[in-house]
């Protein structure tokens, strides 16, 4: 059943699967005190082609959104690498926006599904790197089983 849900959303271009993803993870986590929510960017071609990001609109069900990362290049699919050469790609494609995060301690990142985790993990080191006050945690709909190691520090 996600499994096609999801497909719908990513292949079929259905915008709404994704907002609704977002009101049923917002519905069940209860956001820390002092946090926000960021997502993971899609660089402009993919988002002019699909025209929308899906994660941007799962976070957006969550309020106190903000954009704080950029993807530098339009990559190619992580489909057929290994969680190695998946982190090393990851670590390259994002740069981190500057923003004031005065007051903030907790961030939210949202992806919409992970393999690995290697996009999250990349995404939330750079955070933590240009941010050192704040913990960022992980939020995604769905998870390839098959990989089912992943942490954010």
């Amino acid at each position: 059943l996600y499994k096609k849900f999801i497909h719908n959303g990513k292949y079929r271009f259905n915008k709404e699967v994704w907002s609704i993803i977002g009101k049923v993870l917002s519905s069940k986590i209860k956001l820390r005190e002092k946090s926000f929510v960021t997502f993971v960017p899609l660089h402009w071609i993919r988002y002019c082609y699909r025209g929308f990001n899906q994660a941007q609109l799962i976070a957006e069900q969550f309020g106190s959104t903000k954009k704080l990362l950029r993807r530098k290049e339009n990559n190619v699919s992580f489909t057929n690498m290994n969680i190695d050469q998946r982190r090393e790609k990851a670590k390259e494609l994002f740069e981190v926006i500057d923003r004031d995060l005065y007051g903030y301690f907790n961030c939210y990142l949202v992806d919409d599904v992970s393999t690995t985790g290697a996009t999250l993990e990349a995404c939330a080191t750079l955070i933590k790197e240009k941010y050192r006050h704040v913990q960022v945690i992980g939020i995604s709909f769905a998870k390839t089983p098959k990989h089912s190691q992943f942490m954010v520090g």
